[in-house]
């Protein structure tokens, strides 16, 4: 049994467990996540991301895409920090199926729900289906469809259209369209 997890849920904060759930021990790593989980008030989801985004390991990805939801996002400097990782996690070829799929779910609650946020998650979809696996593709393209529908005023680097139709002007392939 790890020792952090017989600790109250309060022991230590949550910028200090943000901390220790970077150690290279396992233990402690694993124990500091576990009080995490228990213990994260909404106000300190913001600040753990914040120190916790940008890492590079890939358990540690599934970790931080467990913390994003609700509000934790709300922060302008947070939700720069998310983009950023986001664009690595989706990058990665064949591996982080789960951390990818709660990265999409975030980026479509994200454009849908913030228009000023759409553009800038458009941006990156689209950057994300020119350089990878087909199976990767999908879900990018149908938040980049939903975005076109939430925000029909909104400039996208993409053109929706119906299946089958393809806008004046040419070849669909060229426009960068999405069906």
């Amino acid at each position: 049994m790890n020792r952090l997890t017989a600790w109250p849920s309060d022991a230590l904060p949550a910028a200090a467990l943000a901390v220790m759930a970077d150690s290279t021990v396992p233990a402690v790593q694993d124990g500091a996540r576990l009080l995490l989980r228990r213990s994260l008030a909404d106000g300190d989801v913001a600040e753990v991301l914040g120190r916790v985004l940008e890492h590079p390991s890939g358990s540690f990805h599934l970790f931080v895409t467990e913390l994003i939801s609700g509000d934790s996002l709300a922060d302008a400097a947070i939700f720069a920090k998310f983009l950023t990782q986001a664009r690595i996690i989706l990058m990665q070829i064949n591996r982080g199926r789960i951390a990818k799929d709660r990265i999409f779910m975030a980026l479509r609650h994200e454009a849908l729900a913030h228009r000023d946020r759409a553009a800038d998650i458009a941006q990156l979809l689209y950057d994300f289906t020119l350089s990878v696996t087909l199976r990767d593709k999908a879900p990018a393209l149908m938040i980049l469809r939903d975005i076109a529908r939430a925000w029909p005023d909104l400039t996208l680097p993409v053109t929706v259209a119906r299946a089958g139709r393809t806008p004046s002007g040419g070849d669909s392939q060229a426009s960068g369209n999405a069906a």
